[in-house]
């Protein structure tokens, strides 16, 4: 599956309104940018840091 189109469909799971896909689109970046940072510094503390703050924000900006 593509990314436009998963984005498509946190899209309308989000159901945020015009501002839906934007933030559809941010979520899966920042999901992605998270685990690969992770990935990149396995075996560290840092790399379980970048997953609850990507998990954080997250869920920060869901909420919104």
């Amino acid at each position: 599956m593509r990314f436009g189109a998963r984005s498509s469909i946190l899209a309308e799971i989000l159901d945020a309104g015009v501002e839906s896909r934007e933030k559809a689109l941010g979520l899966i970046a920042l999901m992605y940018g998270a685990l690969s940072l992770s990935r990149a510094v396995a075996g560290a503390r840092l790399s379980d840091e970048f997953l609850r703050a990507g998990k954080k924000l997250g869920e920060q900006a869901l909420a919104e």
